[in-house]
C-alpha cells in the first residue's frame, strides 16, 4: 500500500510549506512571536519562544550562557479553531537528548493546547556539556498519520516548529558525517522519498520491506550547507552511517541517499527534517529554522 503524488503537485506543496514557514501571520506559522504585553494573538497563528527564569524573552538564534541554557522556559500559544496535541523534542548538536520538565525526565514531552490557550513549560538540562548548539522542535498533531489523496492534510501535519540557540560555553566542533549521499541530477527542487533511484516520485505511505531513496535538491542561494536527520515516532534514528548527514548546496546537482525503514515500527510516523547549517544569525534563523520536512506513514 503506497501513495505517490506527482512531482509538480508536490513541488507546489513544498513551495507553500516554505511560504508558511516565513510568516507569523499565516496559519501554523514557523516563526517565533513575542507577545509579552498580553495582546490577543491573531487568529490562525501559533506563537512560541524561550524565556529566562527572570522572564526575559530570548530571541530565536541568540547565544545562551550556561545558566540560561540549563534552566529556562519554553512558551507556546495558539489561536486556532481546534485543539492540538503537541510534542516537544530537544537536540544538542543535532543529537536528540532527554530533558526535565518540572523535575521529570522526558525524551519527548507531550502536551495539549485548547483552541485559544498558552502553555509555559519549565525546562532544565543536565546533558549539554560542551555542546555548541541547543535545538528545540515542536511537533503539532504528532499522532496523526498521512492519509491517501489528502494534500491539505499532508501539508498541515508535515509542519515542524523550531528554535535554535548557540551555546556560549560550547567548545565542540560538530564533525561532518563520514559518508556523503550520492550526487545526482535531480530535476525539481525539494525532497522526494521514492522506491526508485531514478524517479522522483513521492511516497506518503511506505512498507517496511521496500528499499527507499531520498532525493534531495536544494537551491536557496542564502544557504551554503544543510543538515538532515530522521525521526521515527519522534525519536531520532540513524541515517546512513550516522544520526545525520551534511549537504553542500549545489546549484546544479542534487543528492540521493538510501533510506532503511525495515526496523521501524508498523503504523508509525517517519519524518525527515532538513535544517540550514552551520548556525547563523537571528534574522536568518527566525525565517529559516527548518527546511524541507516531510512526514511519511510506515505500515507493515
Amino acid at each position: 500500500m503506497k501513495k505517490r503524488f506527482t512531482m509538480l503537485v508536490f513541488g507546489i506543496l513544498l513551495a507553500v510549506v516554505a511560504a508558511g514557514c516565513s510568516s507569523a501571520r499565516e496559519k501554523d506559522s514557523n516563526d517565533t512571536f513575542q507577545n509579552e504585553a498580553g495582546e490577543e494573538l491573531p487568529s490562525n497563528v501559533v506563537a512560541f519562544g524561550m524565556y529566562s527564569n527572570e522572564r526575559d524573552y530570548i530571541d530565536n538564534g541568540s547565544s545562551l550562557n550556561r545558566e540560561t541554557a540549563e534552566k529556562h522556559m519554553v512558551e507556546i500559544e495558539q489561536n486556532l479553531n481546534r485543539e492540538v496535541k503537541y510534542l516537544l523534542l530537544a537536540f544538542a548538536d543535532y543529537r536528540q537528548i532527554g530533558f526535565f520538565v518540572d523535575g521529570k525526565e522526558y525524551i519527548k514531552y507531550p502536551f495539549v493546547l485548547g483552541k485559544k490557550e498558552t502553555r509555559d513549560i519549565n525546562i532544565s538540562h543536565s546533558r549539554l556539556s560542551d555542546c555548541r548548539e541547543l535545538t528545540y522542535l515542536i511537533i503539532p498533531d504528532y499522532e496523526e498519520k498521512v492519509q491517501e489523496n489528502d494534500i491539505e492534510q499532508l501539508l498541515n501535519i508535515s509542519t515542524v516548529y523550531s528554535m535554535r540557540y548557540l551555546l556560549e560555553f560550547g567548545t565542540k566542533t560538530v564533525p561532518e558525517a563520514s559518508k556523503e549521499p550520492e550526487r545526482a541530477t535531480i530535476n525539481q527542487e525539494g525532497i522526494f522519498l521514492s522506491d526508485s533511484e531514478k524517479q522522483q516520485e513521492v511516497l506518503t505511505i511506505v512498507k517496511r520491506d521496500i528499499p527507499l531513496y531520498l532525493h534531495i535538491s536544494v537551491k536557496d542561494p542564502e544557504v551554503v550547507d544543510y543538515l538532515f536527520f530522521m525521526l521515527n515516532d519522534w525519536e531520532q534514528v540513524p541515517i546512513a552511517d550516522d544520526f545525520y548527514f551534511y549537504l553542500k548546496n549545489d546549484p546544479v546537482d542534487g543528492w540521493i541517499q538510501e533510506i532503511n525503514v525495515s526496523g521501524m515500527m508498523p503504523d508509525s510516523n517517519f519524518q525527515i527534517v532538513g535544517i540550514p547549517n552551520p548556525f547563523q544569525d537571528f534574522d536568518f534563523y527566525s525565517n529559516k529554522a527548518v527546511y524541507y520536512t516531510h512526514r511519511i506513514h510506515v505500515v507493515e
